[in-house]
């Protein structure tokens, strides 16, 4: 079994890759990035200048999000903070915008006592969090919802995308600039696969941004396999890492760092809803051999796998730096 895909068009394009009729591409798109920047520049500038209405709510609001359009580790750390306000004695509901249910569905699979909301009217899922009880409200990828007031914004930064190259929607895939780092009350630095010392590289860009003692890192790191039985086991011989991610290639990384001797891959777009055919692709390439996967992903192919095939890649968000900055926003909404 041997198939590593090349990455996705817009990703090569994004990446700058080297290739002649890439970078022409990518000049090509320069103009449309313009627009975009002077648009986003636009639409904040009129927020802070009060010319947009921002709607509070009845309970306090915390969003986590980023400036890119994915790849940073929102679902894990979204999940992650819902554990600590509990733990603080608060009582958290997850709103999420409903863009792909793969994520909602985890955080019920993940903590299933904790309330989520979907809905792309974040305003009214709040409400209809806080009529389910809950007394503060999750936005996960709530950074750009700037319509909706909340007490604290979580704004993270993938320390393998890093800063030195911000280019914007459709050019790069950021979808703000990085001074835009200043409407963060911290940032987070998440690392996949990338070293602590690239990430404290990151971080000190981020803090050029936010400002001294407002980022924090953590790493999102594997704990363990799961298979599709439900078993505790490392996936045996050669493997096909498949995933919808908006950067596969850490997972990959991690998959083998946690022991899984992958010698292909299949990557699909982000939030890609798997089909039958898919799964025959899947399992074709797999050769007879076992797939591994994430957990996202998990929650939808596990009805198209036999689960025996398939392999979850289990992982845990560990603080590495900034704990007493997370640590006081946190206690600073205990109850």
């Amino acid at each position: 079994m041997s198939r590593f895909e090349r990455a996705p068009l817009h990703r090569r394009i994004w990446s700058g890759e080297a290739a002649g009729w890439t970078r022409v591409a990518a000049a090509f798109l320069v103009p449309s990035e313009a627009l975009f920047r002077l648009v986003v520049a636009l639409r904040n500038r009129m927020y802070d200048n009060n010319l947009l209405p921002v709607r509070s709510s009845e309970i306090d609001v915390i969003s986590v999000g980023n400036i890119s359009t994915g790849g940073t580790g929102k679902t894990p750390v979204a999940a992650w903070l819902a554990a600590r306000l509990s733990e603080a004695g608060r009582r958290p509901a997850i709103v999420h915008g409903g863009y792909g249910q793969d994520e909602p569905e985890l955080h019920r699979r993940w903590q299933p006592a904790i309330p989520v909301v979907v809905g792309r009217d974040r305003i009214a899922a709040v409400r209809e969090a806080a009529g389910a009880g809950a007394d503060v409200a999750i936005l996960d990828d709530g950074f750009q919802h700037r319509r909706l007031a909340r007490v604290a914004d979580i704004v993270l930064v993938a320390a393998e995308t890093g800063l030195a190259n911000v280019r914007l929607l459709p050019r790069g895939p950021f979808r703000e600039p990085a001074a835009s780092l200043g409407r963060a009350s911290v940032v987070v630095v998440t690392r996949k696969s990338a070293t602590l010392e690239t990430a404290r590289e990151v971080a000190a860009d981020a803090e050029r941004h936010a400002g001294v003692g407002r980022v924090a890192i953590v790493s999102i790191e594997p704990v363990g396999w799961r298979g599709g039985d439900g078993a505790a086991t490392v996936p045996e011989g050669r493997v096909l890492a498949v995933a919808a991610l908006a950067e596969p290639e850490p997972f990959a990384e991690n998959a083998i760092s946690a022991g899984a001797r992958v010698s292909g891959t299949m990557w699909f777009r982000d939030h890609h809803e798997y089909s039958v055919d898919d799964a025959r692709r899947i399992l074709e390439a797999s050769a007879g051999g076992p797939v591994v996967t994430t957990a996202k992903d998990a929650v939808k192919l596990s009805g198209l796998l036999p689960p025996t095939r398939y392999w979850v890649l289990e992982q845990r968000v560990v603080v590495e730096s900034g704990g007493a900055l997370l640590d006081g926003m946190v206690g600073g909404m205990a109850k």
